[in-house]
């Protein structure tokens, strides 16, 4: 457990904004490869593939998790969830969908990758106590 307040945000690019830096590369050469309507369409499929990446780099900035005494502090934007260390049954950093899980049977996903997310779990995870055999 720790003294002060722990807050964990993610330094690493999102997957989602490389896919999409990726698709508008392609969209340019496609739309200079062809001539008039495609080529139009082509530069407007990218323009909003652009705009989803860049969106999604956005929303990654303001994502956290703060774990401060016996609190778990999810904040996504202007929201903010609270949550007891002492109500968590269970780390999965493996699964893509309920990541930790409640003693109510409820579960949530970190808004973390990568680096971020296993230092998260370490985190959280309860201190394990070994016997003397």
């Amino acid at each position: 457990m720790t003294a002060a307040p722990v807050v964990i945000r993610s330094r690493s690019t999102p997957f989602l904004s490389v896919a999409c830096a990726v698709l508008v590369v392609y969209f340019v050469v496609k739309a200079l490869l062809l001539d008039g309507g495609p080529a139009v369409f082509s530069l407007l499929l990218g323009a909003a593939v652009a705009v989803t990446g860049l969106w999604w780099l956005w929303r990654a900035g303001q994502r956290a998790v703060v774990i401060d005494g016996d609190q778990l502090i999810i904040r996504s934007g202007q929201q903010s969830r609270v949550y007891s260390r002492a109500e968590i049954v269970s780390i999965d950093l493996s699964s893509l969908d309920r990541q930790i899980m409640f003693t109510d049977g409820s579960g949530i996903r970190l808004p973390l990758e990568g680096r971020e997310l296993i230092e998260a779990g370490f985190l959280l995870t309860p201190p394990r106590r070994y016997r003397a055999v």
